[in-house]
């Protein structure tokens, strides 16, 4: 493993195998992983995104995921989910795989954050903008909301605000150094490591796949120790697929209970939103301004109503509320009522 020659020459034969034949030997890229991230290669990243975009040809099953997360945990000495909390007995934590096509505002951020103010106890991953031009940390950041990995500090905001946000990058620093979540949508971690990144033990789960290997994805999350309720959500379009939930056909939410019954929603019609009026700009500061204005207003815009139905599918995994159409009138009343904008001055302690 420590000849350079011999290591692209493996590299290579592995990608021919995936093209041509969609095969691949599970133990051959285990060794691969752990070459990449343990070696500064100005190439790493490259044949990285290129071996895990196609092993979605191959349809990787989940056992062979989880061996790749487990190798991607394991050099950066994380364990996910393993601190408890006693005083917070159920947990959710809500994550995302990002989208590749389809390029809407923050969702889930605001979404969580209504949650959180509506009884569910949230724990949230957030990132840098890689796949969008303003991620969730991003726009924490333009919002000055506390982003931690302390686990104290978690602890102590979750007392007092119901939530905590959580940096990725910082967890798996070894492997966002060559790899960042580039083409994270189109590979098969998509499938559970963004939703793994909480050091905090979840009992529940909400989590955006743009994909509709939604099967694949409860695997995995029940298979790193998440008890309790497991949503997994998404939207098919024509370009693909959204990590949220919208009002459309193509809308499509898995919930799966603590005792494993399973129920889906499909084609979620009940109220109706354009979702060209939530896309994103290529402009920052133009869809800072967007937020913060919707933020500050008590119409619930289709924008607001997209971010109101992903606050009712969290609020549906963790127990608050058990009909999704109940918690997305609740979820609009707390925004007409001016809510969000009370709970974002909460939580910065101070005026937006």
């Amino acid at each position: 493993m420590n000849d350079k020659f011999n290591q692209v020459n493996l590299i290579s034969k592995q990608l021919q195998q995936i093209v041509n034949d969609k095969k691949y030997d599970i133990l051959e890229l285990k060794d691969i992983l752990y070459y990449l991230m343990s070696s500064d290669k100005k190439y790493s990243d490259a044949f990285l995104s290129s071996l895990l975009m196609g092993l979605e040809l191959v349809n990787m099953p989940s056992k062979d995921i989880k061996t790749l997360i487990d190798v991607i945990i394991r050099i950066n000495h994380y364990n996910p989910f393993s601190v408890s909390l006693s005083k917070y007995p159920n947990i959710t934590c809500v994550a995302g795989s990002g989208k590749k096509y389809y390029k809407t505002l923050n969702i889930t951020t605001l979404a969580t954050i209504v949650a959180s103010g509506l009884g569910a106890v949230i724990v949230k991953p957030t990132s840098k903008g890689v796949t969008s031009r303003l991620g969730s940390e991003d726009l924490l950041e333009y919002l000055k909301l506390p982003i931690t990995n302390s686990i104290t500090k978690a602890e102590a905001f979750i007392s007092k605000n119901s939530i905590a946000f959580f940096s990725i990058e910082n967890l798996i620093p070894k492997f966002d150094a060559i790899y960042g979540g580039r083409q994270l949508t189109i590979s098969p971690l998509s499938n559970a490591l963004p939703g793994l990144m909480s050091p905090i033990s979840c009992q529940n789960i909400y989590f955006g796949l743009s994909s509709n290997y939604h099967n694949k994805a409860l695997n995995l999350l029940r298979s790193y120790g998440i008890g309790g309720n497991i949503s997994i959500s998404s939207t098919k379009l024509n370009e693909g697929y959204l990590d949220e939930l919208t009002f459309s056909s193509g809308s499509k939410l898995t919930f799966e209970s603590s005792n494993n019954s399973t129920i889906i929603l499909e084609g979620i019609t009940f109220d109706k939103a354009d979702l060209n009026n939530a896309r994103s700009t290529n402009n920052i500061t133009n869809n800072i301004n967007k937020i913060i204005s919707e933020i500050k207003s008590t119409e619930v815009t289709d924008y607001m109503k997209i971010v109101c139905l992903n606050a009712a599918g969290i609020l549906l995994t963790a127990g608050v509320y058990k009909n999704i159409r109940v918690a997305y009138e609740q979820a609009k009343l707390y925004v007409q009522k001016g809510k969000l904008l009370d709970r974002i001055n909460a939580l910065r302690g101070k005026q937006l």
